[in-house]
């Protein structure tokens, strides 16, 4: 319990959850860097400018890969990813869409 209980508090809810599955999960994201912006790199990495500079760019990196298969998942499971949908193709025939009658008429 406390390996995902510090894995919560280093930001990563999708690896804590994860690892209610599967322990051992738990026990090696405890022991890599938090995110930057989680409560565990605000209290431990505050006087740490270099640890908390090397978590910011492993965070970049991180969000650069996984960021599209969190779109896609939440796309899948939810019908909405974190970006927003793509505009219409230009030239494809839109849906018509008739004024509605207000009784005037």
């Amino acid at each position: 319990v406390i390996p995902v209980v510090i894995t919560v508090l280093k930001g990563k809810i999708f690896t804590a959850a994860l690892a209610l599955v599967l322990a051992w999960v738990a026990w090696i994201a405890m022991l890599r860097l938090a995110k930057p912006r989680s409560p565990w790199a605000m209290k431990f990495y505050r006087d740490k400018p270099a640890k908390m500079a090397k978590a910011e760019v492993r965070n970049q990196r991180t969000q650069r890969r996984v960021q599209p298969l969190k779109d896609a998942w939440a796309s899948l499971v939810f019908g909405f990813g974190s970006h927003p949908s793509p505009s219409p193709v230009e030239g494809a025939k839109q849906p018509e869409v008739e004024p509605a009658d207000d009784g005037r008429g």
